[in-house]
């Protein structure tokens, strides 16, 4: 389940966990908490809020697309999360954590060795690879 946090720490604050905080939101998971649960608490942290309060929903997809893939978010995936915030259908939370699930847990090693070379390599470079879509 750590794998699972990194990837909210990624896509909330564009960093991986620092080892306290992995160590207590793995201990509130075996204490039943939910990922829905820490997602919501990360929306509501002192850094979250500093960095993205007042932005719009769009921006708010958008960055989070970036803090995952490293570009921006697809026109259609963009619209459809933005209207459904909208609507009051979901929120930040909610989108978080359906882009999250589509990433593969083996990506998060890779993330944690390139997030190493942090300042050392050309911005984007350590976004979190794109699924492979499996044929059909």
């Amino acid at each position: 389940m750590s794998a699972e946090i990194q990837k909210l720490y990624i896509a909330y604050f564009n960093r991986p966990a620092d080892p306290g905080g992995l160590a207590y939101w793995t201990d509130q998971l075996a204490k039943g908490a939910t990922m829905t649960t820490i997602a919501n608490s990360f929306s509501a942290s002192a850094e979250y809020q500093a960095i993205y309060a007042g932005k719009s929903n769009l921006v708010l997809i958008d960055q989070l697309y970036q803090n995952m893939f490293g570009r921006t978010a697809d026109v259609g995936g963009l619209l459809f999360w933005s209207n459904e915030m909208l609507a009051g259908r979901v929120t930040i939370t909610t989108v978080a954590t359906n882009v999250t699930n589509t990433i593969p847990s083996e990506s998060m090693r890779w993330y944690s060795t390139c997030s190493k070379l942090r300042g050392r390599s050309p911005p984007g470079t350590c976004a979190l690879p794109l699924p492979v879509p499996s044929p059909s």
